[in-house]
């Protein structure tokens, strides 16, 4: 990534260039230029793109999930003990798609949310939510339908883009696979010991075990 640093460091000479002039023309000259930094363009800003800002969200949502939760089974386990606990392995599960009852959710809440004077999502809304033909036809009690809607909807009223959606329009395992030694330096695990996984896990205990995984919320398991 030597070009990106390069990028970065002449943009920041430039910005710096009007406050500490002297400092910038040494940086400007370090970085090989052979004009002055006072005759250097000011730097264009480009149209933001979405697809990269949205992917940049997911990942800083995604690493500070993955210390969180680390970080509290580094404490579970410290319980007693008398040194630093480290974590020997980390297993990363991720889901391509909601399951079918989820999306039936989703289109209902998307309907709501799309409808003019709508996305009030009330007790009213809740009602109908439960009594719509899709959601019934899941037959899943409200205990499982509501928890999961009300995540959705909080998400969603807090401006979460990825609030409504059943999948997301980047391949995540790809991602985080790529990130690999990025996430084993944040979490201080071995990245031979980091494992990229669809879910759910093979091991139907640790599947019930762990938080359900969804596009864009994977979940981990610590060891």
């Amino acid at each position: 990534h030597g070009d990106l640093v390069q990028e970065f460091l002449r943009l920041q000479t430039l910005v710096l260039a009007p406050v500490c002039p002297h400092v910038a023309e040494r940086c400007w000259a370090r970085l090989g230029k052979t004009t002055t930094v006072v005759d250097a363009a000011w730097p264009e800003q480009p149209p933001a793109d979405p697809a990269l800002a949205r992917l940049a969200t997911y990942l800083d949502k995604t690493l500070s999930d993955l210390r969180v939760k680390a970080d509290k089974v580094r404490k579970r386990k410290k319980a007693g003990a008398e040194s630093a606990v480290s974590l020997s392995r980390a297993e990363i599960y991720v889901a391509s798609s909601l399951e079918d009852w989820q999306q039936a959710v989703l289109a209902v809440l998307q309907e709501e949310a799309d409808t003019p004077g709508g996305g009030a999502f009330d007790k009213l809304f809740k009602q109908a939510l439960l009594a719509d033909s899709r959601v019934k036809a899941t037959g899943l009690l409200p205990k499982t339908i509501l928890p999961f809607a009300q995540a959705r909807i909080d998400m969603h009223l807090a401006g979460d883009a990825s609030a409504l959606e059943a999948s997301l329009p980047f391949d995540e395992a790809a991602t985080l696979t790529e990130l690999l030694p990025f996430l084993s330096a944040e979490l201080s695990i071995p990245q031979d010991a980091l494992s990229i996984l669809p879910w759910p896990p093979l091991d139907s205990r640790l599947a019930t075990a762990l938080a359900l995984a969804a596009p864009g919320r994977p979940s981990p398991s610590f060891e």
